[in-house]
């Protein structure tokens, strides 16, 4: 990996950073606690093999000989800057995180944020991108039995899932009706473009 694409990727993390940052001031609900998080990272990196200025696309192969033609739209800067040769990267990460509020913590509903980076003049060709959005929904029964929690999701519907981890399922019991399950679900992908 080189020193162009890794900055790239710094800066889609700092901008997630930045997002997380954002969400906890005010429009978005605050971060629990204690949350269980999920994630998975993809990268793919490839050789620049054809430029079509004209109609602004891109062929891109990577190393096993597979070649995918990419169009770069309006919104890619500093497009004439890409060569036959150069390499492109794309990262893509993708998380998941469940945490519970105690009632009156968070206020139930669909938040969304979303921020992006792109090259400013002079830089390679670069784009980051990040979403975030948190479903902050009631629980409206605890089984701790049967290890199961039901919460009314944003359009009125009842959803009942099952806890399996057993340090989860040893928290049930601290639940109460009314309590808060909040589910964020984020999004960060970061293209970057360097000259080998």
């Amino acid at each position: 990996m080189r020193v162009a694409f890794r900055q790239s990727i710094v800066r889609a993390v700092a901008l997630a950073a930045s997002l997380a940052l954002l969400a906890a001031c005010n429009s978005m609900p605050p971060t629990p606690e204690k949350q269980d998080v999920a994630s998975m990272e993809m990268s793919v990196e490839g050789r620049v093999t054809h430029v079509d200025s004209s109609s602004r696309v891109i062929t891109v192969t990577d190393e096993t000989g597979y070649a995918i033609e990419v169009e770069a739209g309006p919104d890619v800067r500093n497009f004439d800057q890409i060569r036959v040769g150069d390499t492109v990267g794309v990262r893509y990460l993708t998380a998941l995180a469940v945490g519970v509020q105690h009632a009156g913590d968070a206020k139930p509903g669909v938040y969304e944020t979303s921020d992006e980076d792109v090259a400013r003049a002079g830089e390679r060709p670069y784009r980051g991108q990040t979403k975030v959005t948190t479903i902050v929904a009631p629980i409206t029964a605890v089984d701790v039995a049967n290890h199961t929690i039901t919460v009314q999701g944003p359009q009125g519907k009842e959803w009942t899932f099952y806890v399996e981890k057993p340090e989860n399922q040893a928290r049930l019991a601290t639940l109460e009706q009314g309590d808060m399950l909040q589910v964020s679900y984020i999004t960060a992908l970061a293209v970057g473009v360097e000259r080998r």
